[in-house]
């Protein structure tokens, strides 16, 4: 039977490998990001979307699904706040999306893999 902690890291280990595969792995072979006029941001080669929004992550997809907010999420619990909230990485992502502030969000999620939900302790 898997525990909450298994399925909680699960969750996070699948936000990781999204954010690896999808987003990283496209820049660093030469990928570029642009924003359309609707400040959707796009691969630059095909116009495609790139699958940074909240529809894309396994945390979002599963800590708002049931219409919860941030709060329940493991980033919010560890950080005390949203990714997407000012000066965090997915805002730094969205306005300069670059290798760097993709690897900025890949590491601030691996942190959450310490995230313990049967203590209420506001830490990962």
């Amino acid at each position: 039977m898997i525990t909450k902690r298994e399925e909680v890291l699960e969750t996070i280990i699948k936000s990781i490998k999204h954010w690896e595969k999808d987003i990283l792995k496209p820049l660093l072979e030469g990928g570029k990001i642009v924003k359309d006029e609707y400040n959707t941001l796009l691969w630059e080669n095909d116009k495609t979307r790139v699958a940074c929004s909240c529809g894309d992550c396994p945390l979002c997809q599963k800590y708002m699904a049931s219409g919860n907010s941030c709060r329940k999420c493991p980033y919010f619990i560890y950080y005390g706040k949203p990714c997407h909230s000012e000066k965090e990485p997915w805002f730094n992502f969205f306005v300069n999306p670059n290798i760097e502030t993709a690897k900025a969000m890949i590491e601030k999620l691996k942190h959450c893999s310490h995230y313990k939900p049967e203590e209420n302790n506001n830490q990962c």
